[in-house]
Parts: C-alpha cells; sequence; structure tokens
C-alpha cells in the first residue's frame, strides 16, 4: 500500500490476485479518498487465461537426437511436471523445425519463442526461418501477443536487424555483433543506460 500519494506524482504498484475462472473479466481498483471522487476508480477488462500456449521454433531441431536441438533446456523449462500432469499445466509448449513453421501455427499460440532461428540464408545454418511465418509475426505482436528471441550460431544480427527490425519492426533496438572477451575480464552492464 502507498500511505501518500502527492499531487502530480504517478507511481506503479504490483498487485497479484487469483481468479476464479478463464475469459474475460473486469478487474477494478480502487483508491482512497479525495476532493475528487471521479477518479478514485480504474476499471480494466482483461482475458485471464487457464493456460498459456507457447510455440518454439527451434533452429537446430532433431527428433533423432533431441538433446542436439537448440531448445531441448527451453522445452524441459517450460514443461517442468511428470508426463501425465502435462495436459493440466498452465504452460502447454509445442516445438516445431524452423522450416515447417508456418502462419496458420500461430492461430491459437499467446507467445512464441525463437531458438537459434536463421531469418535468413547463412553458411552452417541447417534451417530458415519461412518468409511468410516471420511476416506473420509483425501482426500476431501488434495484437499484443509476445515473441521471444534467444540467440545462437544462426542469428545473424545483420539479418536480425534487416529482417525483424527495420521491415517488420519487431526488435526494440538492433542486434549488435558477438563480443568475444577473455574469461578473466567479466562483461559488466550499466543498468541505467541500456544501449
Amino acid at each position: 500500500s502507498i500511505a501518500k500519494l502527492p499531487a502530480g506524482e504517478t507511481r506503479a504498484v504490483t498487485l497479484n490476485c487469483l481468479l476464479e475462472k478463464a475469459g474475460l473479466r473486469v478487474l477494478t481498483a480502487r483508491v482512497g479518498p479525495d476532493d475528487l471522487d471521479g477518479d478514485n476508480r480504474f476499471d480494466q477488462v482483461i482475458l485471464v487465461r487457464d493456460h498459456v500456449n507457447i510455440l518454439v521454433v527451434d533452429g537446430n531441431h532433431s527428433e533423432k537426437e533431441p538433446d542436439r536441438s537448440s531448445s531441448y533446456f527451453l522445452m524441459h523449462a517450460l514443461s517442468a511436471v511428470k508426463d501425465p500432469d502435462r495436459a493440466s499445466f498452465y504452460l502447454q509448449p509445442r516445438v516445431v523445425s524452423a522450416r515447417l513453421a508456418t502462419p496458420a501455427l500461430l492461430a491459437k499460440q499467446d507467445i512464441v519463442m525463437l531458438a537459434n532461428v536463421a531469418v535468413q540464408a547463412k553458411p552452417g545454418a541447417r534451417e530458415v526461418l519461412p518468409t511468410d511465418f516471420a511476416e506473420a509475426l509483425e501482426p500476431f505482436v501488434r495484437k499484443g501477443r509476445s515473441l521471444v528471441i534467444f540467440g545462437g550460431e544462426n542469428v545473424s544480427p545483420d539479418a536480425y536487424n534487416k529482417v525483424l527490425s527495420k521491415k517488420l519492426g519487431l526488435l526494440p533496438m538492433p542486434l549488435k555483433q558477438v563480443v568475444k572477451l577473455p574469461p578473466e575480464q567479466p562483461l559488466f552492464f550499466n543498468r541505467g543506460s541500456f544501449n
């Protein structure tokens, strides 16, 4: 709770609640009384999900040797329950090879994760994301769904910047080239400035 909120000041507050069932619900927030009663209440319609559908697109998918797939550990992390409980688990991941990714697969997904996926032909990349799938990601994200990208040897910063940033506007900032440092020289990030 916030004891006092001075005039003109804004503060973000994280609230947690458990809603009884899935579907569209009205969530209402109220603040304490002041001289202007009309702005003390905020109503928001939210979509409550009973599960989250996740499409994982793998740039090195291998059915013969699953542990060599780029998404191997990611899929284990997303399916952190025993096999009999997977159907009722709140995360419902599905993995597909990059070359088999089609726009139709996006229809019932909430999140798309690209795991080491080449977006343009590149030496050494076994599979390339189809152009129609990449283009379908733009309206997918604009509708409020999520795109998560995991890098790897198949990810070319120049290609990602050209296709996903300049053409489709999906990257928050351009990707830079890989920086290699000796193990004895740690890399530090300035949390005050993300460039």
